[in-house]
């Protein structure tokens, strides 16, 4: 008599770097359910983007595709079915994710979906501001320069919030204004008392001496009130022409999570150490990545956003649903802080590295070490003729990435 054996239907919400992770490590680890596995892959996108190199895009040195890794494809190679499209709710006791409005049940879901931006009721922001957190983004602000410059007219670069990403975007402007001869200013705007408020005193110091070396302006205590038809305005009433403003000055977890909001304080979702939703029912559901809050034993703070968590949790909740299918225990996710640097194009990329300072021009060639290192294997000689080739590209033509 044969005995059937339910099949475990597992949904992996969101294909960045935490979601292709947990794919990676269920279909090695699949065996060790000793049950049958459905999973089902589903992002918005229909391709996954390295995003880490999205300013070498931007400033012309990279290819677009050689950051992109086709989702169908890659599914097909893990033995998984890919869905494309929007998630428009969560229904956790149902057991369903709703996808472009239509039921998607599941017995385990992973939730990978990372952030969106957080206006913060500025609807003038939300509706007019270049954003920069896809390919698609960075084409769009690099066609937007080049038109500029076909045109000869100046331009006023505004970046919005001066965390790590919009002094990237003004790094990688920068050299994209440089190389096409754009007359004007690129100015960071950051509502804090300075830019990079999380990090050490003396690295930030040393990251405002590279951007006063290019002269990138630094306006602190102050933020966008009104941007349309070319013209920014700040809450202190300078108005900025000719410009173009990118919006990096928050993020917040996507709307549909706010099915969980008795669990997320402050725009994420508070997660335990086995990265189950914190103090929760739904065992079955894991949340890793910049939408998940984990708090560190010994610690007061939610470990910052950053892609080696996203991978080691990407694993570990992989892990853990496995072991919950084949009735094993739970691990216990343990994050290792390897350290961070600060990207400044032009040979510098100052930062921390195993609690030793890091100088920039050392941190510079560590950054695409690790970009390379942590590509998929499809895209890593694409990316390192493009980056052999960089020399040349200051030197000469861009890779402008349009038509």
């Amino acid at each position: 008599m044969n005995i059937r054996i339910p099949t475990e239907k597992i949904i992996i919400a969101g294909a960045g770097f935490g979601g292709i992770k947990a794919l990676d490590t269920l279909y090695h680890l699949k065996k060790k359910a000793k049950k049958p596995l459905a999973i089902t892959l589903l992002d918005q996108k229909d391709t996954y983007e390295f995003l880490p190199l999205l300013p070498d895009i931007l400033a012309g040195w990279l290819a677009p595709e050689a950051t992109q890794v086709n989702l169908l494809d890659y599914a097909k190679t893990r033995g998984c079915e890919f869905i494309q499209g929007q998630i428009t709710d969560i229904k956790p006791r149902e057991k369903v994710i709703l996808v472009d409005g239509e039921p998607l049940g599941f017995d385990y879901a992973l939730l990978s979906c990372g952030v969106v931006p957080n206006f913060f009721g500025n609807e003038s922001a939300s509706k007019n501001c270049f954003l920069f957190k896809s390919v698609t983004d960075a084409l769009s602000i690099q066609k937007h320069i080049i038109k500029i410059a076909k045109d000869k007219q100046p331009l006023n670069m505004v970046i919005i919030g001066g965390g790590y990403t919009g002094l990237e975007v003004a790094m990688a402007t920068h050299f994209l204004m440089r190389r096409h001869k754009i007359q004007g200013d690129i100015s960071i705007v950051e509502l804090a008392d300075d830019i990079l408020m999380m990090i050490p005193q003396w690295l930030r110091a040393n990251v405002r001496k590279e951007l006063e070396k290019y002269h990138i302006r630094i306006i602190t205590q102050d933020t966008l009130s009104q941007y349309a038809d070319n013209r920014v305005t700040l809450k202190s009433g300078k108005i900025i022409d000719n410009a173009l403003c990118v919006w990096n000055a928050g993020v917040k977890a996507p709307g549909f999570m706010n099915v969980f909001k008795e669990h997320m304080p402050k725009n994420r979702v508070n997660v335990n150490a086995n990265l189950n939703i914190e103090n929760s029912d739904f065992k079955n559901i894991f949340m890793i990545g910049d939408s998940a809050s984990f708090i560190p034993e010994g610690t007061d703070a939610p470990l910052r956003m950053a892609i080696m968590f996203a991978l080691a949790q990407g694993k570990t909740a992989a892990q853990n649903i496995i072991n919950t299918i084949a009735e094993k225990p739970l691990l216990t996710y343990k994050p290792l802080d390897l350290g961070y640097l600060i990207p400044l194009m032009y040979n510098k990329a100052p930062g921390i590295v195993f609690k030793q300072k890091i100088p920039g021009s050392l941190g510079y060639w560590l950054h695409y070490f690790m970009c390379v290192y942590r590509s998929e294997s499809s895209n890593r000689l694409p990316i390192l003729k493009d980056l052999i080739s960089q020399k040349r590209n200051r030197d000469g033509k861009t890779k402008e990435g349009i038509k």
